[in-house]
Order: C-alpha cells, then sequence, then structure tokens
C-alpha cells in the first residue's frame, strides 16, 4: 500500500461518505508530480508507479476494489470460511453438463429442484461469482471511498445478513 500525498488525504477524507471518487475530477493530473502520493511524476504519466495507479484505481472503481480484495482474501468468506470457488466450479460443472445433454444453455435458477437443491445460492444472477466485497465501515458511517483495508469477502448469504444487520 502506499500512502496517499497529504492533499489526497484531505480529498478522500472529504469522499468518506461516497462510494467511489471521480479520477478526472478528484485526482487531477498535475505536471511532473504523481496524482496520488505527491511525489515526482514520470514523465507523462499520472502516477509515479502501479502502486500509486493501483491505489487510485481501487478507490474509483469498485470491480478492480473487487478483484483486488478477491485476490487477498481467495474468494473465502470471511463471516463463515467458505471457499465461494468451490461453489462456482460445482455450478459451472452443472450448467455445462446440462447444457451438453440438452444442447443448448438455459437458467437453472428458474428450475425447482435446482432452488431446493442450491437455496439462496442457486438465484439468477450469482453464478458468476458466489462472494461479494462487503464494507467493514459502511459508507454512509465514513467507510466509502477506501482502500482494501475496509473491505472483506462475504459469501452472498453473509453478505445478506450483514447487509439486513446493516439497515437496523
Amino acid at each position: 500500500m502506499v500512502e496517499p500525498g497529504t492533499a489526497v488525504k484531505a480529498i478522500l477524507h472529504d469522499l468518506r461518505f461516497k462510494r467511489h471518487m471521480v479520477l478526472s475530477r478528484d485526482l487531477p493530473r498535475i505536471k511532473g508530480v504523481c496524482a496520488w502520493c505527491r511525489g515526482k511524476g514520470r514523465q507523462g504519466m499520472k502516477y509515479c508507479s502501479e502502486d500509486c495507479h493501483d491505489e487510485a484505481d481501487i478507490r474509483s472503481n469498485g470491480t478492480i476494489a473487487a478483484k483486488h480484495v478477491r485476490q487477498r482474501d481467495g474468494a473465502i468468506c470471511s463471516r463463515c470460511g467458505i471457499d465461494t470457488n468451490i461453489i462456482a466450479k460445482a455450478y459451472r460443472d452443472i450448467v455445462y453438463s446440462y447444457s451438453r445433454t440438452i444442447g443448448l444453455h438455459f437458467d437453472l435458477s428458474l428450475s425447482k429442484k435446482w432452488l431446493e437443491q442450491w437455496g439462496p445460492w442457486g438465484r439468477h444472477g450469482y453464478y458468476d461469482h458466489f462472494s461479494e466485497v462487503h464494507h467493514i465501515v459502511p459508507v454512509h458511517k465514513g467507510g466509502g471511498c477506501c482502500g482494501i483495508e475496509n473491505l472483506e469477502t462475504l459469501c452472498v448469504i453473509c453478505h445478506k445478513e450483514e447487509t439486513r444487520k446493516g439497515t437496523k
């Protein structure tokens, strides 16, 4: 983790109740200065290193942040410990075998038998990622625009439970 410059820390503090920053607005390019750490920049580049670029991207793009968190956590739920990669692989294997048998792809989540067997894991839309990234300190309490230190991997079930607790 690269420590942000003083000016960037102030920007992040102001944005702590927002989910993401807008790089073009919140971290403008300054000739010869790294937009993240405010150190000496590389010629023609906004950031002095890949690490600085990654830190800014994590705070501006939820998909990139999720990728880094899943890499760090190995897609293992920090609450229940389930490896969501195993569930995703099982789901893909079943979809593939059904597709090969019938000769076309169809939505398994519409099957009553599928939902009885897989429960909340079988709902439409979760087949490509069975884990979700959760803000430890919620955005509405100042945990927004954060690095991966305030994010954790949760399985779909634990994330729903945590979100429900947070809204009470």
